[in-house]
Order: structure tokens, then sequence, then C-alpha cells
């Protein structure tokens, strides 16, 4: 059984390690772009429901391989990669600083 407190350093970790995933259209990391919905433990397995900007995106079969390889590499435990559509993903969902380098407007 995974401890609450090694279970927060995990998701720490999670995080800062997904932001080394870049989307190779955008050329911004997956969790700046807002790709990742949720990542949380659901007993002792991490789960993440993660998106795409579009359904057919090029790297629709390779980016959650690399994001499952990426979370199972730092992470102690088992990993649970699920692509999701709802709800689509826009540009809203672009964190502030990476929109303005984009050069969008909010």
């Amino acid at each position: 059984m995974v401890e609450e407190t090694a279970k927060k350093e995990i998701l720490d970790l999670a995080w800062s390690a997904l932001r080394g995933v870049i989307d190779p259209e955008l050329a911004l990391d997956i969790v700046a772009l807002g790709l990742i919905y949720r990542m949380e433990f659901v007993e002792d397995r991490l789960e993440c429901d993660m998106t795409l900007t579009t359904l057919g995106c090029p790297v629709s079969e390779s980016m959650p391989i690399q994001v499952q390889e990426v979370l199972e590499r730092c992470c102690s435990t088992e990993v649970e990669v699920k692509l999701v559509w709802s709800p689509p993903w826009g540009v809203e969902m672009i964190d502030p600083v990476s929109a303005k380098a984009l050069g969008l407007r909010r």
C-alpha cells in the first residue's frame, strides 16, 4: 500500500516529468497545453486521463504510449493512461504564459 505522503511525492514527480513531454506540432509541453485532465491515485495505481489537440492528431497513437513510459520511469507504482475526448480540448486550456508565447490573447 502506498502511503499518502508517498502518493503526493509521486504525483509531484509525475507532473514534473510530464513537462518534459513536448507536443511536436506546438513545441510546448503537454502540461502547459492542458492536455493532462486528471492524474490521481486510485488505490495504489496512478491513473492519468489525457487528451490531444484534435481527434486526427498525428501523435494519437504514440503520445499516450510516451506518457505511459515517462510515468512508469518516474513512478514506483502501476500506471494507467487513458486517452479521453471529453471535454474537448481548446486553446483556453493552455496556461497563460504559454498562450502568450504562442501569440494568443485571453
